[in-house]
């Protein structure tokens, strides 16, 4: 029973062997324990006595002396180091900590236990085997480097690596009874403490040694015709970090136009300097209308480990001019006053007085009264034609044979599983139907219907267009449930924005 042991050592390793010998006609059996233990604490340990059956062994009495120090020396055979490449940080920030095995014989089963740092993200990041030489011995060394990112302020403390290894050229007798394979090592690295100072005050905390962000764009030219997207992609590099700890970007509130954000891709790398994260964000914008777009600058805001301050990353913002849609043409304006060529009423004057007018009150009274009602009936005429001129220059007759050849197109595509022409179909149909050139948008059809389970469906297929994994279309059953009824109502049903007063004489 060797669990006495364990309050004061480490048992490295363990052998036994059984012998069997006769003398003067009688057996005598033997088995003997081997034991490799390593002391815990520095001081006067006792090993306690063992029992085995019946029988008990006696205690020893060892000093264990402090070993020797930290520092790098030609004194020791196999020893090992651990050092910080700074002593103090602040949360979050990335400490290198390298760790060295030194040996100058051979080594077997060599094996490190897993290093873990309570308070503290541990991450390797190389790994190199190389030869030096101190004070004249020649040591191959295994060096380990690992990131270090502590999560909180205050002391940190690292515990020292631990190595186990055999040698290969022991000559102790006992590897000769027990069969050799070397005598068992166990190596350790001093502790390490890092002094963590509580972060500077600010959002968006991401402390890197270098950031850079760099910005494509999807579309070659800034001429876009209305209704397609244009995909921004602004990729994040941070050196002195991993990809998870780098914050989403901040954007702005969109100002005509929608954005639809696609999933981040996150990556890591890691060399002998440590951790660079990258974050990449792609987001669709789709503008509400033709005209002008202009998509606002986007800054980052970083704390420089090197230079211990913040700093400010900013990308520039960009001008698009969205150009009308194929087949959604402008809405003519409405003529004028001063363009309307003059009509018959307009040149109604006065009759021309052929003689002397006759003097007296009653006289100018006749004639400022025909005079007035002549204006009136002037101005009243000229009214009605500059409205009815209104009417048909913002208005084309509808085509019934139209109306059933783009309605067949919508019905093609919604089973077609085609979102795209979908889309299109779908606004072709409607200005057709509402005999308005001005619907430009989805948004604009479902308000036109007043149907809210369109505007949803409508939502989803243009998330299906534009948003880059915005998912299926609605289904054809679903969407052409709600289109049908729709497309056997009369346009007139609805009101059109602007057109609430009735035509001043019937058409």
């Amino acid at each position: 029973d060797f669990s006495p042991l364990d309050a004061d050592f480490e048992i490295l390793d363990r052998g036994r062997r059984n012998q069997i010998s006769m003398v003067n006609g009688s057996f005598d059996a033997t088995s003997i324990w081997r034991l490799t233990l390593a002391p815990k604490r520095t001081g006067d340990l006792q090993i306690p006595p063992l029992t085995a059956g019946d029988a008990q062994s006696h205690a020893l009495t060892i000093r264990v002396t402090p070993g020797a120090s930290g520092a790098v020396s030609a004194d020791r055979a196999v020893f090992a180091e651990a050092v910080l490449d700074k002593e103090q940080a602040v949360p979050g920030e990335q400490v290198m900590l390298t760790v060295r095995l030194y040996t100058r014989v051979d080594l077997s089963n060599l094996s490190m236990e897993p290093l873990k740092v309570p308070g503290a993200e541990l991450i390797q990041s190389a790994e190199n085997k190389y030869h030096k030489d101190i004070q004249g011995q020649t040591y191959q060394v295994i060096e380990l480097r690992y990131a270090l990112i502590p999560e909180q302020e205050g002391e940190l403390n690292i515990p020292g690596a631990r190595f186990g290894a055999r040698t290969l050229d022991s000559r102790d007798p006992f590897d000769r009874v027990f069969g050799g394979g070397g005598r068992p090592l166990r190596i350790s690295s001093e502790p390490r403490t890092l002094h963590v100072t509580a972060r500077p005050a600010g959002a968006n905390w991401l402390p890197v040694r270098q950031l850079r962000v760099e910005q494509t764009w999807s579309a070659a030219t800034r001429q876009i015709p209305f209704g397609e997207p244009i995909t921004r992609t602004l990729t994040l590099t941070a050196s002195g970090t991993t990809s998870a700890r780098i914050p989403p970007l901040e954007l702005p509130a969109p100002a005509g136009y929608r954005r639809y954000a696609d999933q981040p891709e996150l990556h890591d790398d890691a060399s002998t300097d440590g951790l660079t994260g990258r974050r990449t964000e792609s987001f669709a914008v789709v503008a509400d209308q033709p005209g002008p777009l202009v998509l606002p600058p986007i800054k980052v805001r970083w704390w420089n480990t090197a230079a211990r301050a913040f700093e400010e990353t900013e990308v520039p913002g960009e001008r698009f001019e969205i150009l009308p849609a194929a087949g959604a043409a402008q809405i003519p304006p409405v003529a004028s006053p001063e363009t309307v060529a003059p009509t018959a009423a307009e040149a109604i004057q006065p009759p021309a007085a052929t003689a002397a007018a006759p003097a007296g009150g009653a006289t100018s009274l006749i004639y400022g009264l025909l005079a007035g009602n002549v204006l009136l009936l002037s101005s009243t005429l000229t009214f009605a034609l500059l409205w009815r001129r209104r009417g048909t220059t913002t208005r084309a007759a509808r085509d019934p044979v139209q109306q059933i050849a783009d309605f067949s197109a919508v019905e093609h595509a919604a089973t077609a599983g085609d979102g795209v022409r979908l889309r299109a179909a779908l606004l072709a149909w409607a200005r057709e139907h509402w005999d308005d050139a001005s619907i430009v948008s989805l948004r604009q059809v479902a308000e036109r219907a007043g149907n809210e389970r369109l505007r949803a469906a409508f939502r989803r297929l243009d998330d299906s267009c534009y948003a880059p994994r915005g998912g299926p279309p609605p289904s054809a059953e679903e969407l052409l449930a709600e289109l049908r009824p729709l497309a056997k109502t009369p346009a007139g049903d609805s009101k059109k924005p602007g057109r609430d007063l009735q035509p001043l004489y019937p058409q």
